[in-house]
């Protein structure tokens, strides 16, 4: 009835605020977030109302820079889409990306109610439901109710309420419009959190109006910006980058807490976020010594210190999650053993398991839906195939099961799914062996091993029984050294390549049918000529340092016209160059005689790599350099 008439009864439409607080410590009301506890017969049928009418509207009209209040979405995917456009900003040709995070004040509160209507009747949303809506937040009334204390009921005539299932939905509707003026920004909501991320370099960038862009917005619309919260990080390549100018009116910090996780303007650096995560957990601690102390159970406390605690480590970890083991996942390893050293709990649990857990669960949640705002970052998928070069299939005690060939693995792998499949039920059990084998990722994080077995493995007339290493889940593989027994895989010596006489008829090595000379003469470029630096490279002293001048070292006469000849042989090639005339520093020469009998030429350079003016470069990690590999088939 109340839909048929697009009436909402006014008892629905009243609602007692609950302040609670945004920020701690509590210094005055503006810290404080008003919660609007309904009817609860008017929470199920806007429930209802939301699912059959508005669900299916907003899903398809609701942008995908918007990550609140949407099925399949979270904040932490909102961090990772931010943080995976400024990495790649800065692996093409920005020096550096502005990061600037707008806060509106009090967002929910200042929503123009009639500005918010034109919004919602551009959606394809039914007439009458659309009409219901506009009498949902028409004469509203709500009370304050703290400590038993009640106020007396006021009318508003703006804003959304907070803890209704229609008011987030509403706002996302308002704040939709809010776009980039450059399509090659990005922009990244959560709520009314609004994340923009410019990418500049020597020409400058966009932030400035993209900045004043959002504060027409925000007039326009009648909701303004706190510019006291609104602030400015810059990441950058290298910290030598000079740093862009200031925007008036926006503050500059080298680190942003954005959606709960701090970040900073060197995306390697997890100082600050481990810091506050360590500092948070261990206040909680004090809390799991008092329960144990009164009598809880361990079941008990396993409970708590999952709410408590591991929320705190577990939040977002997919973001921070890869970060270097050594110095951060240890330290959260460390706090946990300590934990259950105490009897606070149980079992103790590795951070990096539950990391891999989670990122399995990520993977999944965006995989299973085709509109989730993440999937555009995903590589496309490769179809596999039988002449797929990194594959072969191979028959496993009669069944065919397709296994990776890993020329890097040191073992054999075979999932438990294949294993099940290669072996009878009834055989299982007595060809599963027990193993104490112990098995590493590529990343460093242990796999568990379930069991060994012994199989017979066939390929193209080769016959052979392997061992592999039964696990849970991941791939089957075959290592190394079994590839080559097989004749999967097979390795070709450059040196031998050079050394075969070109006029033999019928060459012993050819690569993908091509024979040595066939070779050289196709990839010349890769064999003749001396490698180096194409521009000159410049090395800068420090002003106050001292010159040192090393006297030269004594060489054996047997070396002499050995030496004399290689470093003619230098020169002649544009290696080195000699020098007529006297010269501040002077490195002593070195003389190696390498396993060949040939001679390097070396200087002892250590007193001016100490004047040396560096450039400071963040070294790649691990994680970095493996996500650049993807697809690659030659190292």
């Amino acid at each position: 009835m109340s839909l048929k008439t697009s009436k909402v009864p006014q008892k629905w439409k009243s609602a007692n605020l609950l302040p609670l607080p945004k920020e701690s410590p509590l210094n005055s009301c503006n810290q404080l977030r008003p919660i609007s506890l309904t009817d609860i017969i008017m929470r199920l049928f806007e429930k209802c109302v939301y699912k059959s009418e508005i669900e299916p509207i907003t899903r398809n009209n609701i942008g995908p820079d918007q990550f609140a209040y949407k099925k399949g979405h979270n904040s932490t995917m909102a961090l990772i889409k931010s943080q995976h456009q400024w990495l790649e900003w800065l692996d093409k040709n920005a020096n550096y990306v502005r990061v600037l995070s707008f806060d509106f004040s009090k967002a929910f509160d200042s929503v123009p109610h009639d500005l918010l209507f034109e919004k919602v009747k551009k959606l394809p949303i039914n007439p009458y439901v659309v009409n219901w809506l506009i009498s949902f937040l028409e004469n509203r009334i709500q009370r304050v109710m703290v400590d038993g204390m009640v106020t007396e009921y006021l009318y508003i005539n703006r804003g959304v309420p907070q803890g209704t299932v229609l008011g987030p939905v509403l706002f996302s509707i308002m704040v939709d419009d809010i776009k980039t003026a450059d399509p090659s920004n990005a922009l990244v909501k959560f709520a009314d959190d609004l994340t923009l991320g410019v990418p500049g370099n020597e020409s400058g960038d966009t932030s400035r109006s993209e900045a004043a862009c959002l504060q027409d917005w925000a007039e326009e619309n009648r909701m303004p910006l706190k510019l006291e919260k609104t602030y400015e990080m810059v990441v950058r390549r290298h910290t030598s980058v000079v740093l862009p100018e200031l925007i008036p009116s926006i503050k500059r910090k080298t680190w942003l807490k954005l959606l709960g996780v701090t970040l900073q303007d060197n995306p390697c650096n997890w100082d600050l976020h481990f810091e506050e995560m360590l500092k948070k957990a261990s206040g909680r601690i004090y809390i799991m010594r008092v329960c144990k102390y009164y009598g809880l159970s361990i079941k008990q406390l396993d409970l708590l210190f999952d709410s408590l605690i591991m929320s705190i480590f577990t939040f977002a970890i997919e973001l921070w999650g890869c970060a270097y083991d050594g110095k951060y996942l240890n330290q959260i390893d460390k706090f946990i053993k300590r934990a259950h050293k105490n009897g606070y709990i149980s079992k103790r649990t590795h951070i990096k398991e539950i990391r891999d857990k989670r990122d399995k669960k990520l993977w999944n949640k965006i995989t299973s839906t085709e509109d989730n705002a993440l999937l555009e970052l995903l590589p496309e998928k490769r179809n596999s195939c039988d002449n797929d070069e990194e594959h072969a299939s191979l028959k496993i005690s009669n069944t065919t099961i397709r296994i990776k060939l890993d020329s890097g693995a040191e073992t054999n792998v075979l999932t438990k799914k294949d294993f099940e499949a290669a072996v009878p039920k009834r055989q299982r059990r007595s060809k599963l062996k027990t193993s104490a084998a112990k098995l590493a990722a590529f990343g460093g994080h242990n796999i568990p091993v379930i069991g060994k077995c012994y199989l017979k493995c066939q390929f193209k007339g080769a016959t052979e029984i392997l061992e592999f290493q039964v696990v849970e889940t991941g791939k089957s593989l075959l290592g190394c050294t079994n590839c080559k027994s097989m004749k999967l895989i097979t390795f070709h010596n450059v040196d031998q390549l050079r050394n075969q006489p070109i006029n033999d008829a019928s060459p012993q090595s050819s690569l993908n049918g091509l024979t040595s000379e066939q070779i050289f003469e196709k990839y010349f470029k890769c064999f003749d000529g001396l490698g180096r630096i194409s521009d000159p490279c410049h090395i800068k002293i420090n002003p106050d340092a001292t010159p040192v001048v090393h006297p030269p070292r004594k060489l054996p006469s047997a070396l002499r016209d050995r030496v004399q000849n290689e470093l003619q042989e230098m020169e002649s090639r544009g290696i080195i160059k000699k020098v007529n005339e006297p010269t501040a520093w002077v490195n002593s020469m070195v003389v190696n005689e390498k396993r060949s009998g040939k001679l390097r030429i070396c200087i002892d350079s250590r007193d001016l790599n100490k004047s040396l003016r560096r450039e400071h470069y963040q070294l790649p990690t691990q994680q970095d350099i493996t996500s650049r590999l993807t697809d690659a088939k030659f190292f």
